[in-house]
């Protein structure tokens, strides 16, 4: 007998959070293949609930949580542990899947942050952010229309775009449960929107689909409300005893729509009992904006991650009679805005900063004393402290700043500015893009802040300051977000020198070829291939412009099964056509490189490039696989198109193999040394050597759902090994960048 979720006991925080025993996840089996799964509120105010679902093939996990709310970095949610319990228990009773798949419901941070666990897993999957990542893995070509079968075997989905909350939002209806899966889009709760069109329509739709389909059971990813009837907890509680129980009934859907349609073009507030919608206009800040519409602002931003909310935990002592209920009790007070506490952010004073040698002076040892800056980094793709790695003109550009956390008393948030200037031209102040929190009973290395995009205080410099020439940085000042600045000593000024680099000039040909499974299909690469090597190539190679084409065309004697000289006879082609496309006026600086699907893992082509032995020279033809990544260390996103192509690229720039992992002849494992690659420097085939001195970088892609992140120099490779997680290590950026000049040069055509 299923359990009945409206029944489920659910872990909802605590008065004093220092003192809960509640577990940081919660795991409840509705069926032998249907789990839901609750974070503590102690642990993250969002407490989202997350979806495992199992059929006799695969299993998805819908959402993997929210970080921890405090920023501990010791806390680490048992996500991963859960799941690998219920999977094993299958295993045992001799129904083993064969793939696990690590899907959203939208890309916002309090439903991805714990992916990190499952990167590297065995027969895993993990679906990327962003449209494009979710419209290639659910096939969804028409989005935001259409609907896909998500076929877990004897168990099939159906997945349907429900933007408007966030763009890349789904909804997911399982006919096993008749329950409609509906993210943050509709839930007990103040739904925020961040494209009421987009909303507005997806309301509409999935009120048509739910009343062609049957549902039971209607599963948002929060609970906001208590049990009296539009009544909300205020915003960051972690403290929810009287909360109202997870399911919606199927009636909800044409409620909603009709409140959408009811707000319709207009600035205004729906209150309905299981929810609250506002259609507000764009709050700038805290002073503007009804009340309803600042806690929508809020609730919104941080789950963006662009905001920080501390839980609002009532003080030891209270007790549980002050929680919202009912029963008409009188409802504890909070310093908010307005006369309800059950609607509005709690407003606080930014608190005082306070300096480690200042506390020392009070008892009579020392003076006050600056805050700690431990070094400076100008990174693009890769850097080291000296800031040696070249900067490349109009290439996006962040200026890492590492602070010491030893330096303050107490746990203290801190932002701060820069000033820049050319020549001696006036300066301008450019504000941090975060903030970060110094803890002196947390104090990570200067190795440790280099690793980690959020332990540096980051400044994305803005296009008029990445012109070729050089640009004078300082750091101007530090403060507490909102309040006071702290003591800093005046900082020595920085030059940055942007060098022109040449256009990288990349004709990209997708190869069609007859399936040997289904002969009567044509196998052709997917257009979010084409993406992601596009997007890796900006984002790492030394250019700022990429000069794109792509086409598809029929491969000649493209036949699978794929044998070792495939990709030889697919060069060949490429080869023909470079030399007639320039002929009729191709830019001959033109680098041609081929894309084959792997046919879902089933018609695997190795990748070459065109190579003369005798004049032992690349050509400027490659060509390689693409597909979805399943099971490689250090690709979790919808592609390997992207490392690979780069790899296959590199070579067409005369870049050699150096010999990682070292080749093992008897297996025929590892990379055996290019003879004529002697100078790679770093051992292991990392992109730095063991010092750390080179650290990576990458900018991210938002379209695709690519995180801005930190790339650290011990567990990243070079994109010339064939080892696991690539990217390009100075080294191999700086010889690239020579060659492409060089190229420039003696390639340009007459006119150029």
């Amino acid at each position: 007998m299923p359990l009945r979720l409206d029944e489920v006991s659910w872990i909802h925080g605590s008065a004093d959070c220092a003192a809960s025993t509640d577990p940081p996840l919660q795991v409840v089996s509705v069926d032998d293949d249907t789990h839901v799964l609750r974070q503590s509120k102690c642990f993250s105010f969002e407490a989202p609930f997350m979806y495992l679902l199992m059929g006799s093939e695969k299993a998805v996990l819908f959402d993997t949580g929210a970080s921890p709310d405090d920023g501990d970095p010791r806390k680490i949610l048992p996500i991963r542990e859960a799941v690998d319990t219920l999977l094993s228990r299958r295993a045992e009773e001799g129904r083993a899947i064969s793939e696990l798949i690590i899907a959203h419901t939208h890309g916002h941070g309090d439903h991805v942050f714990w992916d990190r666990q499952f990167a590297g897993r065995p027969q895993t999957r993990i679906i990327g952010r962003g449209v494009g990542a979710v419209q290639h893995a659910f096939n969804l070509p028409a989005w935001p229309d259409g609907q896909a079968t998500l076929d877990l075997g004897s168990r099939a989905l159906v997945v349907l775009p429900l933007p408007g909350h966030v763009s890349d939002h789904i909804a997911v209806y399982d006919p096993r449960m008749q329950a409609l899966l509906t993210g943050d889009t509709l839930y007990h709760g103040l739904l925020t929107v961040a494209d009421w069109a987009a909303y507005r329509r997806s309301a509409a739709r999935l009120a048509v689909f739910a009343s062609e389909h049957p549902v039971s059971l209607v599963l948002g990813n929060h609970i906001e409300m208590t049990r009296t009837h539009g009544e909300l907890y205020p915003l960051g509680t972690t403290f929810q005893p009287n909360e109202h129980p997870l399911p919606l009934s199927a009636e909800i859907f044409a409620e909603w729509h009709q409140a959408c349609e009811t707000i319709g073009n207009l600035a205004q507030r729906i209150t309905r009992d299981h929810f609250i919608i506002e259609r507000a206009a764009k709050v700038e800040g805290t002073s503007h904006g009804s009340h309803a519409q600042l806690q929508a602002w809020l609730v919104q931003k941080r789950r963006e991650g662009a905001l920080t909310i501390k839980p609002r935990a009532r003080r030891p002592g209270k007790s549980a009679a002050e929680a919202p209920s009912s029963s008409g009790r009188a409802a504890p007070k909070y310093d908010s805005v307005g006369s309800s506490p059950y609607e509005q952010p709690t407003i606080r004073r930014p608190r005082r900063a306070r300096m480690a040698a200042a506390a020392s002076a009070a008892a009579g040892i020392g003076s006050a004393a600056n805050v700690g800056v431990r070094g400076v980094e100008i990174v693009q793709v890769i850097q080291a402290l000296d800031n040696r790695v070249r900067l490349i003109a109009g290439k996006p550009t962040i200026v890492r700043v590492y602070l010491d956390p030893a330096t303050v008393a107490a746990s203290t948030l801190v932002t701060g500015e820069i000033t820049w200037r050319r020549a001696n031209g006036g300066a301008f102040y450019l504000a941090a893009m975060n903030r970060v929190k110094l803890d002196p009973a947390r104090t990570p290395d200067l190795m440790g802040q280099r690793f980690d995009v959020a332990e540096s205080l980051n400044f994305v410099l803005p296009a008029d300051a990445l012109g070729a020439g050089s640009i004078e940085l300082r750091l101007d000042h530090l403060n507490v977000p909102g309040g006071e600045k702290l003591p800093l000593a005046a900082q020595p000024a920085m030059t940055a020198n942007f060098v022109t680099a040449p256009v990288l000039r990349i004709r990209a040909i997708g190869l069609r070829y007859r399936s040997t499974n289904a002969p009567t299909a044509t196998i052709t690469p997917g257009a979010i291939h084409f993406d992601y090597l596009r997007s890796y190539l900006t984002r790492a190679y030394p250019v700022a412009a990429l000069a794109w084409s792509q086409i598809v065309i029929d491969g000649d004697r493209l036949r699978p099964p794929f044998g070792g000289n495939q990709s030889i006879l697919v060069n060949a082609q490429l080869s023909a056509l470079r030399t007639r496309e320039i002929s009729s006026g191709m830019d001959p600086r033109t680098h041609y490189y081929g894309l084959v699907d792997n046919e879902a893992g089933n018609s695997f082509m190795r990748g070459s490039a065109l190579y003369d032995e005798a004049t032992t020279i690349f050509g400027a033809v490659a060509c390689g696989p693409c597909g979805v990544p399943n099971g490689w260390t250090g690709d979790s996103d919808a592609s390997f198109a992207d490392w690979y192509g780069a790899h296959e690229l590199g070579h067409t720039f005369q870049r050699r193999h150096p010999g990682f992992p070292t080749f093992d002849p008897v297996q025929g494992t590892g990379q055996p040394r290019d003879n004529l690659e002697t100078t790679f420097p770093y051992a292991g085939g990392l992109i730095s050597s063991p010092a750390q001195e080179f650290v990576g970088f990458d900018f991210g892609d938002p379209a695709l759902g690519l995180q801005m992140r930190a790339l650290p120099g011990n567990i990243h490779h070079d994109v010339m090994t064939y080892a696991d997680s690539q990217w390009l290590s100075a080294y191999t950026y700086e010889a690239i960048h020579d060659h492409l000049v060089h190229e420039d040069m003696a390639l340009a055509p007459p006119n150029a």
